[in-house]
C-alpha cells in the first residue's frame, strides 16, 4: 500500500516537473500550440506505454521502469545542452 502513495507521488512530482519543462522550453510567439504539441507527445507515451506494459505482463514491469529510468538519465545531457537565457533576455522576450 505504501508503494502505491508513493509511486503516485512521483508520478505527480514528474509530471509537474515537466509542465515547467515545457512551458520554459516553448516560445514566446507560439507557446499555446506548442505547448499543447508536449503534452500531445506526453499523453501518447503514457497510453504506448500502459500498453507495452500490459503485453509484457510482470516481467516486464521491470524492463520497462529500466527503460525509463535509463531514457530520463540520458535526457540530462541533451537538456543541460540547451542554452539558457538571461534574466535581460528573458525580460525583453516578455
Amino acid at each position: 500500500m505504501t508503494y502505491l502513495f508513493v509511486a503516485t507521488f512521483l508520478v505527480s512530482a514528474q509530471t509537474v516537473a515537466g509542465f515547467s519543462l515545457f512551458m520554459r522550453l516553448c516560445s514566446v510567439a507560439v507557446a499555446g500550440t506548442q505547448f499543447t504539441f508536449y503534452m500531445a507527445v506526453t499523453n501518447f507515451g503514457r497510453v504506448g506505454a500502459a500498453e507495452l506494459v500490459s503485453q509484457l505482463g510482470e516481467e516486464g514491469t521491470a524492463l520497462i521502469f529500466g527503460v525509463m529510468g535509463f531514457a530520463v538519465l540520458a535526457s540530462i545531457p541533451v537538456l543541460l545542452a540547451i542554452p539558457q537565457k538571461s534574466a535581460a533576455q528573458q525580460a525583453v522576450a516578455e
